[in-house]
C-alpha cells in the first residue's frame, strides 16, 4: 500500500463540538471558497465566529458559518430576498432591510457582539457521520447584543433567552 501504511498523516483541520444553542459571538474571519462538487463548480462564503462559551466571554471557539453564492446572469453576486445572508445580515442590522438593497458589506457583523445559533452536523456528503466526529457551525445569526447585555449561563435555549439575560 506504501505511504508508511498511513501513519504519520496530515489530519486535516480539527472540528470542534460544543453544545448547541444560543450564544454570543463575534466574526472574526471572511473567506471564499471554490470547489467542484457533483461535476459543477460552487463558490462559498465561510464567516468565522469566536463564540463565547463562558457566561464573562473570556473563553470561545471559532465556528464558521457557510452562504451558498449563487451569481446572477451578469455575473453579480446574487443575494435575494430568500438567501441565508441577507437574513442573517437584516438580523444583525436590527431586523431593518438595508437602506440600499444592494449593498449589504459583511462588515456588519464586526460591529460587535451578535446572539447566534450554534446547530451540530450529524450528516456527511454520504449520509449520517459518526456520532464522535460530530461538530458544531453557526445556524444563524439571531440578534446584535445590546451594551451590557450579560448571561447568567451559556448557551441559552431559544425558549428561555429572555429570561437568562441581565
Amino acid at each position: 500500500m506504501a505511504d508508511k501504511d498511513f501513519e504519520n498523516i496530515n489530519p486535516g483541520e480539527r472540528k470542534v463540538w460544543v453544545q448547541e444553542g444560543l450564544y454570543p459571538a463575534k466574526a472574526v474571519s471572511y473567506k471564499r471558497l471554490k470547489y467542484s462538487f457533483k461535476g459543477r463548480l460552487v463558490e462559498k462564503v465561510v464567516i468565522g465566529w469566536k463564540v463565547f462559551i463562558s457566561s464573562d466571554l473570556s473563553t470561545g471557539v471559532i465556528l464558521s458559518r457557510y452562504y451558498n453564492l449563487e451569481r446572477d446572469r451578469s455575473k453579480r453576486l446574487h443575494f435575494g430576498h430568500h438567501h441565508a445572508y441577507r437574513h442573517d445580515w437584516v438580523r444583525a442590522n436590527n431586523n431593518k432591510e438595508p437602506l440600499e438593497r444592494e449593498k449589504i458589506p459583511p462588515e456588519k457583523f464586526e460591529e460587535g457582539l451578535f446572539l447566534v445559533k450554534v446547530v451540530t452536523v450529524t450528516e456527511g456528503q454520504d449520509g449520517e457521520i459518526p456520532s464522535s466526529m460530530e461538530w458544531s457551525r453557526i445556524g444563524r445569526v439571531e440578534r446584535p447584543i445590546k451594551d451590557g447585555e450579560q448571561f447568567k449561563r451559556l448557551p441559552l435555549e431559544p425558549h428561555d433567552s429572555l429570561e437568562q439575560m441581565n
